[in-house]
């Protein structure tokens, strides 16, 4: 599943010309001179710039917008494989996702920051549900999932509530020890988190307007 779906995204960037959206991300991040002027190039996006700043340092290395189009489906196929691995669903429900619409199309064939954030849902989950749960690292999937557009930083409220409800959880019915370890972690996580979410919400307040008249 993982192989046929890389090899036909592949075919299916050869043959996608890309909209203007896409340009627009690409063209910024490749006309910033450093991460201050990709900052202020991005007042006006309406979504945080973990998108652009990965943009941003492949454009360091080629101009050429293929690039982006193949580190996206790359994406892509890290989303299907975690899906197709990790995930406890049969093999047709594995199928119908990874050959879905949205899969192999909408968030895979146009190089925006949604399929950026789906991988870090995937992601969450896996780390949300695995028996030794790593609450630096869980936190620190749902902090980049804050940054890759407005409704991943939503998405990561809800995440973040339920990671913090579900911990409580854990504890009043004993299956959630506190140690100094685990506390630190705690600490750590939390921190990590409320820093993913704040940098989010400063980029989303645009620049205000001058009025030159």
């Amino acid at each position: 599943l993982i192989l046929i779906f890389f090899i036909l995204s592949f075919i299916g960037i050869l043959n996608h010309e890309m909209w203007r959206d896409e340009t627009q991300a690409w063209l910024l991040a490749r006309d910033s001179s450093n991460l201050i002027d990709l900052y202020q190039n991005l007042k006006y996006e309406g979504h945080p710039g973990l998108w652009h700043l990965c943009l941003f340092f492949i454009a360091k290395f080629t101009d050429n917008p293929f690039s982006m189009q193949l580190f996206h489906i790359l994406i892509s196929t890290a989303s299907v494989y975690t899906f197709v691995k990790l995930s406890p669903f049969n093999i047709v429900e594995k199928t119908l996702f990874t050959f879905s619409y949205f899969s192999l199309f909408e968030y895979n064939l146009i190089s925006r920051n949604y399929n950026l954030g789906l991988f870090l849902v995937l992601f969450f989950c896996y780390l949300f549900t695995s028996q030794n749960r790593n609450y630096i690292l869980t936190s620190l999937s749902l902090a980049f999932l804050a940054n890759t557009n407005i409704y991943g930083l939503i998405i990561c409220l809800c995440l973040g509530l339920t990671l913090i409800i579900d911990t409580v959880r854990l504890y009043k019915i004993g299956q959630y020890q506190l140690d100094n370890k685990r506390i630190r972690n705690l600490t750590i996580g939390l921190i990590i988190l409320f820093l993913g979410i704040g940098l989010s919400i400063f980029q989303l307040f645009p620049a205000a307007v001058q009025n030159t008249t």
